[in-house]
């Protein structure tokens, strides 16, 4: 693909916050032959794509960048030409020859090709490859002086940084992750998902005055963000600063009511006042929401032997 097929209409496949979002008309140079993981192939793409442009010359919060990405992966992923089934690994097998061996891609589209690549093995097949995004970001550090792409550069590289994190925490190696989530916020301070999986990790270290600290921040780069209230609740359970806790649940409960987690960590904090009744009521709209959790039953069956009404308790 050349500069030429990457312009963008102005006045076409710009989003609500005057970003543009929609895929070049010529994204590959598509080939006649009819073949189901190849047109799969190009969906995705076409779905998820970018133009190198949109993102030098309106910019994106990286975070919002990663929330794009999510949601449009998301609706294409159950997709699949012709009802046939589909192999997303052969798919993206043939997207890494076509970048390979389309000659007229520049290195930074080559690149941006093998990023979309990546994110998609991490989010759909849970490919926790940190070194992949590390590789990444040291070949995006090779381009920093490409000043006709210097803001796409940019932005993917905070966001490949933000996805080496997650690979880390992912598999449970949190000191490794925050030192990438401190690179990502030194990079986008309103990146409010770095604050939030950073202040997860010093959570899960038992770090809970850094974790609260993260989600204060988190919330102040953006206040809708339901998680950073909820773990900010479990800062204040350890703190034994029940109402503080049960204020920051109900807050994330009104903004995601279908999250099970705060009902039932709400249950936890009233359990821990004595308000077994009040803590039940929560116990039983967690079940409801996710009957999964044995968590939530033996909360709920130590609130009814509190009340010594041993029958439901069993």
């Amino acid at each position: 693909m050349n500069s030429s097929v990457s312009s963008f209409d102005a006045n076409n496949g710009i989003n609500g916050h005057g970003h543009v979002i929609h895929q070049p008309q010529q994204m590959m140079n598509k080939p006649v032959v009819h073949d189901p993981t190849v047109e799969y192939a190009e969906q995705i793409m076409q779905s998820i794509w970018i133009s190198l442009e949109g993102l030098n010359h309106f910019g994106f919060q990286s975070g919002e960048l990663c929330r794009y990405y999510e949601e449009q992966i998301e609706s294409v992923m159950g997709s699949s030409p012709g009802g046939a089934p589909l192999n997303l690994d052969a798919a993206l097998s043939y997207i890494e020859r076509r970048t390979e061996n389309d000659h007229q891609l520049s290195d930074v589209e080559k690149l941006f090709h093998r990023f979309l690549v990546c994110y998609i093995q991490f989010y759909c097949l849970q490919d926790n490859d940190a070194q992949a995004f590390g590789e990444l970001v040291d070949q995006m550090k090779s381009m920093k002086n490409d000043a006709q792409h210097l803001n796409c550069i940019g932005n993917l590289t905070i966001v490949c940084t933000y996805l080496r994190a997650l690979c880390f925490e992912n598999k449970e190696l949190y000191n490794s992750a925050i030192p990438h989530y401190k690179k990502v916020i030194r990079m986008d301070p309103m990146f409010s998902r770095a604050y939030l999986h950073r202040g997860r990790c010093h959570y899960l270290l038992a770090m809970y005055e850094r974790a609260k600290d993260d989600f204060d921040n988190a919330i102040l780069s953006d206040s809708t963000l339901s998680e950073a209230y909820t773990y900010r609740g479990l800062c204040f359970y350890r703190k034994e600063r029940y109402d503080k806790a049960i204020e920051d649940y109900q807050r994330a409960i009104e903004l995601d009511r279908l999250d099970y987690r705060p009902y039932a960590y709400r249950a936890e904090s009233f359990s821990a006042q004595k308000k077994y009744r009040r803590a039940i009521s929560d116990y039983d709209r967690a079940i409801e929401l996710h009957d999964q959790d044995s968590f939530i039953f033996y909360g709920r069956g130590s609130c009814y032997k509190h009340l010594e009404e041993y029958e439901l308790a069993i």
